[in-house]
């Protein structure tokens, strides 16, 4: 059982660096077939990885879910994934290249951004006229 809790991600709903409801189904539906895992096992494993907001939804929940789609169907019904195109661009021209960072890591942090938004690939060409100086 720590294995699957080990390998599936953390979801925050609050978090700019976690994934969106949606890329976290999708994430934990790949691992769940890749590794043939049973649905109470990931049903639980993905309970213990729930953080902020999403924590207290688990705490405070009555339902104890049998099957992966009926957990799927309430989690994305109470955790809705909403994206605006305008807000997004400006995220995107709002972040800036911390001293640290390297251009790679600021690379994918944007890539991040604008898969988390628009759920596709954002080209590098975007990612390059959103910031060139860090």
């Amino acid at each position: 059982m720590n294995e699957i809790i080990a390998l599936v991600p953390e979801f925050n709903p609050s978090s700019v660096k976690s994934l969106d409801s949606h890329q976290f189904v999708k994430r934990v539906e790949t691992l769940k077939n890749a590794y043939n895992w049973d649905d109470r096992k990931v049903i639980f494993a993905v309970q213990q990885k729930m953080q902020g907001a999403a924590r207290y939804w688990v705490d405070a929940t009555d339902e104890i879910f049998q099957t992966w789609p009926e957990f799927v169907s309430k989690f994305l019904y109470d955790f809705p994934c909403i994206s605006n195109a305008a807000d997004v661009h400006l995220k995107m021209l709002k972040t800036k290249r911390e001293t640290t960072e390297s251009p790679q890591d600021y690379f994918y942090k944007m890539l991040a951004i604008g898969k988390k938004a628009f759920k596709i690939n954002v080209s590098p060409t975007v990612i390059r006229r959103s910031q060139v100086n860090p």
